[in-house]
């Protein structure tokens, strides 16, 4: 199946990107096989339901502790992970997948691809693109144990049947997946640590990893998230060894540790992370496509980047929803990038939408620290 770019952007309406490639940093003696490695990531893990919302922390511990059925190599393309064998009907409307042999819940129970069906299920209702998926999906069905037949998505997380017949719009409560690493609930501080065991009875694929597919081979015993919202103390503890893996320091302080000999300085995201202004459709003015459409000609993507990271080696400007530099990015339906800003159009844009003044409410998350400056 084919989902096209108009069919995704159904899902919801943003002014425009803003990519940037975010430095990380670590240790360079932390590349050890073995042993403990303690991270400090990009925010506080609240949510432990990758389905459930789309935080980018939340799917960190979903890829450690779940498995998805498929997963995007470092060329985006997609490569089998739970499945072993797929076939598809003479007709190109039926796919069946075959589960590879070894996989198994973290309390000793079978993967199955009933456990699958009811995942796929769970994610289509909450999910946007599962959204657009079930549209054109007549049916998703288990023919026996290992077998289901259907058409699948990458980065959809596999859950026990008993887990993904949770409400969609409820969390799951269970911790269990059958993922490379076990949830250590036991170590775990809520709000300040959150501990990630190496489960020894995870099988990997046999292919040498590739992005988020092949074989995931662990070299560690435990990973530690620690969770420490300030800045630089974050940094401090980066540099006196406390931790070993800072995800996103602070762009003003990387001078300070580029001269650290023991530090080593990442750009591991390429294509960068991609920000979005989005609108809230359902209530005026933006429930008017008019007054959308004037926020295109409103925001000017540099001053928001150069609020943000300051120095243009960590940010360009980008005009493709999808984000420049990957296989989806295109320049349709860019005039408005192109003719940047426009106040004049803007203010006729907004009359037509019938907008008087009121005041807009902007929401910003404030748990990511290059987000504050935004």
């Amino acid at each position: 199946m084919t989902i096209s770019r108009r069919a995704a952007l159904q899902g919801g309406l943003a002014t425009g990107a803003l990519a940037s490639g975010l430095p990380l940093a670590r240790r360079a003696a932390a590349a050890s096989n073995t042993g403990t490695l303690r991270a400090v990531m990009q925010g506080d893990l609240r949510v432990f339901d990758p389905i459930w919302t789309t935080a980018n922390i939340t799917a960190y511990y979903g890829v450690m502790v779940y498995d998805t059925l498929f997963a995007t190599d470092e060329q985006f393309r997609p490569q089998p992970q739970m499945v072993g064998k797929q076939d598809l009907s003479d007709d190109k409307r039926t796919y069946t997948f075959e589960l590879r042999d070894g996989l198994g819940w973290q309390d000793g129970t079978p993967v199955t691809a009933a456990d699958c069906v009811a995942s796929l299920h769970r994610w289509m209702a909450r999910n946007g693109g599962g959204q657009v998926m079930q549209q054109f999906v007549k049916d998703i069905s288990a023919k026996d144990d290992k077998t289901l037949v259907s058409q699948i998505t990458p980065l959809c997380f596999m859950m026990r049947k008993k887990d993904a017949e949770t409400d969609p719009f409820q969390q799951v409560s269970s911790r269990i997946g059958s993922g490379p690493f076990v949830f250590n609930e036991k170590d775990t501080r809520p709000g300040s640590r959150y501990v990630f065991d190496k489960w020894t009875k995870y099988v990997p694929r046999q292919e040498p990893p590739n992005g988020l597919a092949g074989g995931k081979v662990v070299h560690l015993d435990q990973v530690i998230w620690d969770n420490i919202a300030d800045e630089q103390t974050a940094t401090a503890a980066l540099q006196s060894g406390e931790i070993d893996f800072y995800e996103l320091p602070p762009i003003d302080l990387l001078p300070q540790l580029q001269s650290d000999p023991n530090i080593r300085i990442d750009v591991l995201n390429k294509t960068g992370n991609v920000g979005i202004a989005r609108l809230n459709c359902l209530h005026p003015p933006f429930a008017s496509v008019d007054a959308r459409q004037a926020m295109l000609y409103l925001l000017n993507q540099t001053d928001f980047l150069k609020a943000t990271f300051g120095n243009p080696k960590y940010y360009r400007t980008c005009p493709s929803y999808f984000g420049c530099g990957t296989p989806m990015q295109t320049d349709a339906n860019t005039d408005w990038f192109k003719h940047g800003v426009d106040l004049a159009k803007a203010k006729q844009l907004f009359q037509q939408a019938g907008y008087n003044g009121e005041p807009v409410l902007v929401l910003d998350a404030t748990n990511i620290a290059f987000r504050k400056s935004v």
